[in-house]
């Protein structure tokens, strides 16, 4: 699937995939950085993070970039990646990730 991102991204770079809602509009979000909760601040792989502004963040998982658009590098195809792929695990870990 094609996502949006922040980050300068390599193909092969593996991250956090986010769903970002804002006025009933949908859009997943890539980032190499876990998303964190809002009043906690904890880091989850999976789980809704909170709303600022009427803009809803959940967090639904790790993917790999296959893919940077030819027009905008902010743009990229990922594949979702499961949560017991050793890359996953590793990066939850020293990142202080809850799965």
């Amino acid at each position: 699937m094609w996502v949006d991102t922040t980050d300068s991204v390599n193909i092969g770079d593996v991250g956090f995939l986010a769903e970002i809602i804002r006025e009933g509009q949908c859009r997943d979000v890539f980032r190499k950085q876990p998303w964190a909760k809002n009043l906690s601040g904890e880091r989850v792989l999976h789980g809704w993070c909170g709303e600022t502004n009427n803009v809803n963040r959940e967090a639904i998982g790790a993917a790999e970039v296959t893919a940077i658009s030819r027009r905008d590098c902010y743009r990229v195809h990922v594949r979702q990646v499961p949560d017991n792929d050793a890359r996953v695990t590793q990066m939850c870990e020293e990142l202080g990730v809850t799965a």
